[in-house]
């Protein structure tokens, strides 16, 4: 409380929802998933909601239109930390009082018996996080996605700098169409060659979130 209460004296905010994303979502079966689905969302919305991400669209130069089931397993994963982001975007804009600030959803944090690999943020998500955010008119400036980068280490995933890169690269261009900035945290513990291909990626557009010891 004492933090959200010195709020107004603060300009940059990052909110990390990931404690609050359910990363077996994806793997629920499509009545498992029809049914979180039902529990989450108000049956007055639902079909709006449905209509809304699975009409089928261009973002970023991917198409995006996924199945109602596909739908039901993002929203699973993601409606409560979107729901609070909603809750705390209000309370931030109150305290601020109608001055500017950045807001940040960070997304890119993952439980310990769950890899940086195993809960990548894939563009499908990427792109219905997005929308959510434009369907809800919430402030945020930036978000930083789960993208494989670990805390002390340079990338080392399995698809190598060339998979980093393409996975930035698409991305970027959904953010842009949103008018996110792409924010990368441990950007301290990537190596000159990593963050050369992000800055390629993103055209130079993208922020870096360090914590140097």
């Amino acid at each position: 409380l004492q933090v959200i209460h010195a709020a107004p004296y603060y300009t940059f905010f990052t909110i990390d929802v990931s404690e609050a994303l359910d990363y077996l979502a994806l793997t629920l079966s499509p009545s498992a998933a029809e049914t979180r689905l039902d529990a989450i969302i108000p049956a007055n919305e639902r079909r709006g909601i449905l209509r809304y991400h699975s009409s089928g669209r261009r973002i970023g130069g991917i198409t995006y239109a996924p199945d109602a089931i596909t739908v039901a397993r993002l929203a699973a994963k993601y409606w409560p930390a979107l729901e609070a982001m909603q809750e705390l975007s209000v309370h931030l804009a109150q305290a601020k009082n109608g001055s500017s600030f950045d807001l940040e959803l960070a997304i890119d944090e993952h439980p310990p018996d769950i890899t940086a690999f195993e809960s990548i943020t894939t563009d499908e998500e990427f792109a219905f996080v997005a929308l959510e955010i434009a369907r809800r008119r919430l402030p945020i400036s930036h978000i930083a996605p789960n993208f494989g980068v670990e805390k002390g280490v340079d990338y080392r995933g399995p698809d190598g700098l060339p998979g980093l890169e393409r996975r930035v690269r698409t991305q970027y261009r959904i953010a842009n169409e949103f008018g996110l900035m792409l924010d990368f945290h441990s950007g301290d513990d990537l190596s000159s060659t990593t963050r050369r291909v992000i800055g390629r990626a993103t055209a130079g557009r993208c922020h870096f979130k360090v914590s140097p010891m």
